[in-house]
């Protein structure tokens, strides 16, 4: 056989043990899968040919046909392709089998001859198909579609469907998709955004009108804004990151092709995935009508009048998102939700807004699947709610954090008080918070159409809302005006849930609930109660059926049988079985009993686990214990649903405490963490930089001032090690301070910090860390800083790091100069701006020149305070030509070791520019050569050489030219005139005659003029 045909066979029975691993063991049937599963992936084909990437789903197979055979594979399902399994692989999916190649033989060429007919495939556990779901809708963006297979049959059918947006059919299929550990973001709160693109009458530009459903305040939100240009569509961007949308709804007409393709590299670098709806899906035609019945009253005249605009743009893209969620389908019957509707833009929604170069730049969310616990994240170090809900708010709160002084405060003041009563701050975490289910899950069980809440799931409510008035005592017990409010709402809330309770006490059995049986009580209904006590009354007679079985075998048993009978251990077991009822069951062992009397002794079935079997007298019984059971379980289904039915009517109330608890858990979490770090955090103090003198600086120039500030994230890193603090002051015309360039600290700098020194010595992380401090400080946070003076800023923008994409065509260099772009664009005097390592893509003299132009121009035409750490050792020039204490130097400092070759980071920031380079000592610290490094040093001293004479060269020229100006000054007038008369004359055609020209100037020049 040649060895091409022995690959072919080797394949062949690869794929055959793949398939008779998910139950395909049939040939028809792995040929059905086959045929299915390349004309699926020649729709994916079409889609990206077609430019639409972001419509192709992430499919998984399910192959357990049913119940019965879900247990039969370890591996139930399976996904396909190399980008799903690449997905798989980054969600942390790990199959025991690896990644399989699925040979698909001549199939492929009759469907698409394009498709490869080597598949990439792997065998996933239904644990980790969560995992990978759970991935792909809250962290990738991706749409995910599940295949199951057919009951009967070989066929597989999609089962559910869902986006980042739009889960509820994937939780039908797959439970919850929360994850566990409160890291990843939420599936049940992405928020979908509708857009429309229209051209305004009034201002003859473009409008983008927005509308999104805030599901965490269950609120509808309008707004607009201009639309210049493709650089505008930034805005989006912020807007999309500010409320963690997950989803985009848009028409596709409306862009121009650059447009899209703007649309599309925003949308894939933030993770939203994007849907196209039809024109006529944004028709306003009766928008108003829905939004008057979803938010009461006239209110959406009311915003419209407020606003003064007729917001067109909005109400197309509103249209659209009430279609696309589904609010907009009720009846009579059903009960009406109530939304909340407010016009929000970027300019009204007073928060502090960060793209997602910021957030990223600020390690501010884990950015991967793998990136969980405290480590790597803001976002993880500050995560330890006790709720869910708690960790939603906190993630919600970092993307969002205020700009309203008044609430920082509030927060503050909160913050303060848990954190001088450490005690009570435990009890609240511990033995109140701690027991809190996610009441926001469950009040989602309860919308949906029809709800989904079973009786156990109104238990947890039950027991949520006894607890609330132990709660608000606890609270009560800090003594201080800033929780009295929050203690007078707990118990607001515990006294509208009184009736709740009432309910739950008379309709549900509580005293069955520690056996783990959740069942409406038989004294609700009388004919539950007589189908109740006939139940019980036959479960004796079978208990005594059992009995009379048991004693009978045991007669005819052995010695030993009868003295295991006297110690306690039942030799026949009475099982029950959904929809089956009771049967007895014996060991394999003990099988021998009943194998003679087949007429007394009914056998149904032998497994592993035994032998079970019936007798006639036990037939008649269960044949009616069943009969019984079913009008009992039909009783109990009507009457459940009515009790959730009125249950849900409280939706309200538990949505209002869930956000009480969320609130209350993050400013516990903000305490535990300010009291747990390994050096205090202090309270800062929140400025208003427009209006406010601040703390030190001048009237209207209050700006960010830190001492010993610390990196809260690095710190923890370190485990156990010392982080060197630094102090960071970005105010101008503050310079009384300064201790000159010996060893003390520099702490004071100008509002552009110019930071220089070796890598590795810790310029990223001082400049990151006062990003981080001042987020810490809008949400209300204490800091890790001795003192801290934080302004309020409308942004923080940043730059830092450089990465190409080579998918998007766009270099590091590219990269780099459109994220600044942004900045320039975006930034005001009221910004932090963090920039790091500008200008490292181009040639030297076009990134000093490039890094030189954007310094100058962020401190001489925007103001903002910006910090710039840089490897150009030229950019600290830029000091002197700007005016006195708007630009100072800073370095990290770094000393040679005793060797001489070596390097000691000091980590600690000096005033003044770094006056070496120590580039050659960090390359012997990552391991280069000797020769190489030997190499460095020559021609760098050869560069160094080729600089020095350069400047020499300068400097005469200079000298030259200031002598001959010098000396013209005394040549008569008339002299002049001749000169420049007779220079007119001279040839300036071709290279040759500028050449003659050039020592015709000279001659010129030493016959008519003295000098």
């Amino acid at each position: 056989m040649c060895r091409r045909c022995v690959e072919r066979r080797m394949d062949e029975d690869a794929t055959s043990s793949f398939m008779a691993s998910v139950g395909l063991d049939a040939p028809g049937a792995q040929r059905a899968f086959v045929k299915q599963l390349l004309a699926l992936r020649a729709q994916e084909k079409q889609l990206l040919g077609d430019g639409n990437d972001h419509q192709v789903p992430v499919r998984m197979f399910d192959h357990a046909a049913g119940a019965a055979a879900a247990g039969k594979f370890k591996q139930r399902f399976t996904v396909h392709g190399a980008r799903d399994v690449q997905l798989a692989t980054q969600a942390g999916v790990v199959s025991p089998h690896g990644v399989e190649h699925l040979h698909t033989g001549g199939e492929s060429k009759s469907v698409d001859h394009s498709i490869s007919s080597i598949i990439p495939s792997m065998r996933i556990s239904e644990r980790d198909a969560k995992k990978l779901v759970q991935y792909c809708v809250s962290l990738a963006g991706k749409r995910v579609e599940i295949f199951e297979r057919a009951r009967s049959g070989i066929s597989y059918t999609l089962a559910a469907a869902g986006s980042p947006g739009s889960c509820a059919a994937l939780e039908d299929v797959m439970g919850s998709l929360d994850a566990d550990d409160m890291v990843l973001p939420s599936t049940s709160e992405g928020v979908v955004v509708a857009v429309r693109l229209t051209h305004s009458a009034s201002t003859g530009g473009r409008v983008l009108g927005s509308a999104y459903l805030d599901p965490a305040r269950r609120e509808l939100v309008l707004g607009e804004m201009a639309i210049d240009d493709c650089s505008r569509l930034e805005e989006l961007e912020v807007m999309l990151v500010s409320i963690q949308a997950r989803e985009l709804l848009c028409c596709e007409s409306d862009f121009s092709p650059a447009e899209r393709r703007v649309l599309s590299e925003i949308l894939a670098d933030i993770n939203v995935a994007r849907t196209h709806l039809a024109k006529k899906a944004f028709s306003d035609e009766n928008v108003e009508s829905d939004l008057d019945r979803l938010a009461g009253g006239a209110a959406a005249k009311a915003l419209f009048v407020a606003h003064g605009v007729s917001l067109s743009s909005s109400k197309g893209a509103c249209a659209a998102l009430i279609s696309y969620l589904g609010l907009h389908v009720y009846d009579a019957e059903s009960r009406v939700e109530r939304y909340g509707l407010r016009y929000g833009d970027l300019g009204s929604m007073n928060v502090l807004l960060l793209d997602q170069s910021a957030l990223r730049a600020l390690n501010v969310f884990p950015q991967t699947a793998s990136e969980h616990g405290r480590t790597g994240s803001l976002f993880g170090y500050m995560n330890v709610c006790v709720t869910a809900m708690g960790s939603r708010a906190l993630r919600r709160l970092l993307a969002q954090p205020s700009r309203d002084i008044g609430t920082i405060n509030t927060r503050l003041d909160r913050v303060e008080a848990l954190m001088t009563d450490s005690v009570t701050l435990d009890s609240i975490r511990t033995e109140h918070l701690k027991r809190m289910p996610d009441v926001a899950a469950l009040c989602r069980k309860l919308r949906r159409d029809p709800p989904t809440a079973s009786l156990q799931d109104l238990v947890r409510l039950y027991q949520f809302s006894i607890r609330l008035p132990l709660l608000a005592d606890t609270v009560r017990l800090l003594g201080c005006k800033q929780f009295e409010q929050v203690s007078t709402d707990l118990r607001q809330l515990s006294g509208e849930l009184d009736n709740f309770e009432a309910l739950i006490e008379t309709t549900i059995d509580l005293d069955l609930i520690d056996q783990h049986e959740f069942v409406i009580s038989s004294s609700v209904d009388v004919q539950l109660g007589v189908l109740q006590q006939s139940r019980d009354e036959l479960i004796e007679q079978i208990a005594l059926v059992h009995t009379k079985v048991e004693r009978q075998l045991l007669a005819g048993s052995s010695g030993s049988h009868k003295s295991r009978d006297q110690q306690g251990a039942g030799l026949v077991k009475l099982e029950r079985r959904p929809a089956l009822g009771y049967e007895f069951r014996l060991t394999r062992t003990d099988e021998k009993l009943i194998r003679d009397k087949p007429s007394v002794y009914i056998v149904t079935d032998t497994k592993k686990d035994g032998v079970r079997f019936t007798t006639k007298e036990l037939q008649r019984l269960n044949t009616r214990y069943v009969e019984l059971s079913d009008e009992y379980e039909s009783k109990q289904a009507a009457l459940k649903k009515k009790t959730v039915q009125v249950a849900s009517t409280y939706v309200p109330v538990f949505e209002d405490a869930a956000v009480k608890l969320a609130e209350l858990d993050v400013i516990c979490a903000f305490a535990h963490v300010s009291l747990t770090a390994s050096e205090p955090f202090t309270r800062p103090y929140v400025v208003d930089q427009a209006s406010c003198t601040g703390v030190h600086g001048q009237n209207g120039s209050a700006k960010l001032v830190l001492h010993r500030a610390r990196h809260p994230v690095v710190e923890e890193a370190l485990d156990g090690g010392s982080f060197i603090p630094n102090d960071i002051d970005l105010r101008r015309d503050v310079d009384s301070d300064v201790q000159g360039d010996g060893p003390e600290p520099a702490r004071q700098c100008g509002a552009l910090a110019i930071v220089t020194g070796p890598n590795m010595g810790g310029k990223s992380t001082y400049i990151r860390t006062a990003g981080v401090i001042a987020l810490m400080a809008h949400c209300g946070c204490f800091v890790p800083a001795s003192y801290a003076q934080v302004p309020i800023l409308d942004r923080i923008l940043a730059r830092v790091g450089a990465g190409d994409n080579q998918m998007r065509g766009v270099s590091t260099f590219m990269a780099e100069m459109l994220e600044t772009a942004v900045i320039l664009r975006a930034a005001t005097s009221q910004s932090l701006i963090i920039i790091d390592e500008l200008g490292r893509g181009t040639s030297t003299y076009d990134g000093f020149g490039l890094a030189y132009a954007i310094a100058d121009h962020i401190h001489r035409r925007i103001g903002a305070q910006c910090l710039f750490a840089t490897h150009f050792h030229e950019l600290t020039a830029l000091e002197a030509d700007a005016p006195l204490g708007a630009v100072k130097n800073l370095h990290v400092s770094a000393e040679p070791d005793e060797s001489g070759d070596g390097l000691v980071f000091l980590y600690k920031v000096m005033k003044g520019p770094c006056d070496r380079s120590f580039g050659i000592h960090v390359a012997r610290i990552a391991g280069f050569p000797e020769s190489v490094l030997e190499r460095a040093r020559k021609r760098a001293a050869v560069l160094e050489d080729f600089g020095n004479a350069a400047r020499n060269a300068d400097e005469a020229t200079s000298s030259k030219r200031a002598k001959l100006s010098h000396a013209l000054r005394d040549v008569p007038i008339e002299q002049l005139r001749e000169f420049l008369a007779a220079y007119e004359q001279l040839p300036s055609d071709g290279l040759g005659s500028q050449m003659k020209a050039s020592t015709s100037i000279q001659d010129l020049a030493r016959r008519m003029l003295p000098i």
